[in-house]
Formats: structure tokens, sequence, C-alpha cells
């Protein structure tokens, strides 16, 4: 799904065609551009306007992924719509009907909770660390350096700096996913 978000546009290869990014198989897999991930260029050697060029594409990049983010969020709130106008429609006495109604809605949050932990995964393991390492070399201030922030941000454990957006994301799409099986099941009993 992500290769196809990727490719459904103009590929960050063609609007940045810099030299320098090896064939990472990782990158290739997810539909990344080459450089981002374990077989990065070395970016000690590279000049200022390189590494500006590559910050542009890991930008890029957090901007897809944050699309694809509200994509699967506008479907989750359209599911959940659709679960509750079914669960209106379907008379009270037919708790078999409401029992499939309510399951489906249960595998509609279930999907979007991985869906957004794979977005979640790609943008720490990608884009984060890439960005932080191209706003290292670039020596910026701590100021502008978000994605350094964003990197130390998904890292941490403490309690205070663990409620993030996907965080909440992932609850809600739990949440909902048990609510709605529960009462599925207490439907069908």
């Amino acid at each position: 799904m992500l290769g196809h978000l990727l490719r459904g546009r103009s590929t960050l290869r063609e609007r940045y065609p810099e030299p320098g990014f090896g064939g990472d198989p990782q990158a290739q897999r997810y539909g990344l551009p080459m450089g981002l991930g374990e077989d990065a260029p070395n970016r000690s050697d590279a000049s200022p306007d390189t590494l500006r060029v590559e910050l542009g594409i890991v930008n890029e990049l957090f901007h897809t992924f944050l699309e694809w983010r509200h994509k699967v969020m506008v479907r989750f709130a359209v599911a959940i719509g659709a679960v509750i106008v079914a669960l209106s429609a379907i008379p009270e006495r037919d708790n078999e009907l409401r029992a499939v109604a309510l399951a489906t809605g249960a595998v509609f949050a279930l999907v979007a909770w991985l869906l957004d932990r794979v977005n979640q995964r790609l943008l720490e393991e990608q884009v984060y660390k890439t960005g932080a390492d191209v706003e290292t070399e670039l020596e910026l201030s701590t100021d502008l350096s978000i994605f350094s922030a964003m990197k130390c941000r998904a890292g941490s454990t403490e309690w205070y700096e663990f409620s993030t957006y996907h965080d909440v994301l992932q609850v809600t799409y739990l949440a909902a996913a048990v609510v709605l099986a529960a009462s599925a099941l207490f439907h069908i009993a």
C-alpha cells in the first residue's frame, strides 16, 4: 500500500537525481528512496548542498507518511461511522446482524492499528533517524533540528514524553477494536 502511495506521484529519485545513494534493499522493499536505511551513504564526505537535498527528500517522505497516517485515520472514522449507521438501521431484535456489524467495525479498527504501527516503525527507523543524521552533519542549531527532536522523543521511555500523537492513535484504535469485539460477543450471547 505504501509503495502505491509513493508511486502515485513522481518518484523522489526523479525529483532529486542526486548521486551517492547506494542500493539499500530495505529501502527498496518499502519503496523509499535509495540511501535511507542501513546502507545509507557516508554523509561525512557530502557537501552541504547534497545534505540539504537529502534533508528535502527526508522531509518529503515525512509528509508522505503523515498523509498516509491521515488517510488511515479518515478511513477508521468512516468505518466507525458506518457501524453506527448500520446499528441504527438494524432492528434491536436482530442480534446476529448487529454482531456482524460490530465485528466488522472491530476488524477495521484492528487493521487501522496494524497500519499505524507499520507507519510509525518506518517513521522511526527511516525518516527520524536519517533526518537526525543529516541535521547533525549540517550542524543545525537545536532550535531547527526537528528530526533530532522526534528521534529522541520516539526512543523515550519517560511517562510524560510517552503521550505522542502516535500513542494516542494506537490507544484509540485498540480501544475501539476491543469495545466493538466485546459488544459483538455480547450480542451473540
